[in-house]
């Protein structure tokens, strides 16, 4: 019985290490990662606050991802990411035609443009355009809805559709 384990033990041990386990470390993914600078270029939009909280979802979602490393300095970046903010719009949404009062809403939308550089500047990503949108009801008969309430949500949703544009580009 011990000879018999001790060889399927040698055996297991020297496919292991023949084959490995193909964990990748943090230095190993570093050795050939990207650095991205993201710069939100403008906003043309009038919702003057989705400016700041745009650009740090949309770092937070990169990091989470770990494809590119951040840089806050655009000369030691390999990639340049420019988003650039417009048409901001307000909605009015009804559920219930006969109760107008109690059962509004708005949507709020917003547009941007993508545009994903080389430090070289050759244009990898050349002003796509990413739209996202977002519910808001009212929180009770007594208060209306806030113009900032979807603000946040926005911005979550347009990071994420960012940070996977940049992600799913064809990387040769």
């Amino acid at each position: 019985m011990n000879k018999i384990f001790g060889t399927l033990f040698f055996f297991s041990l020297t496919l292991y290490i023949s084959f490995g386990c193909r964990y990748e470390n943090h230095q190993t993914k570093s050795l050939n990662s990207r650095v991205l600078f993201v710069e939100i270029t403008r906003n043309d939009s009038t919702a003057p606050q989705i400016g700041s909280l745009l650009s740090s979802n949309l770092r937070k979602e990169i990091i989470r991802t770990g494809t590119f490393e951040l840089t806050s300095a655009k000369n030691k970046a390999d990639f340049i990411l420019k988003v650039s903010l417009d048409n901001f719009g307000k909605s009015v949404e009804i559920y219930n035609s006969q109760d107008t009062l109690l059962a509004s809403g708005f949507t709020a939308d917003i547009s941007a443009y993508v545009t994903l550089e080389s430090k070289n500047g050759d244009k990898l990503i050349n002003k796509k355009l990413i739209k996202e949108n977002s519910s808001v009801l009212r929180e009770s008969t007594i208060f209306s809805p806030l113009s900032r309430q979807p603000m946040k949500s926005l911005s979550i949703g347009l990071s994420k559709r960012i940070s996977r544009l940049v992600e799913n580009f064809g990387w040769k």
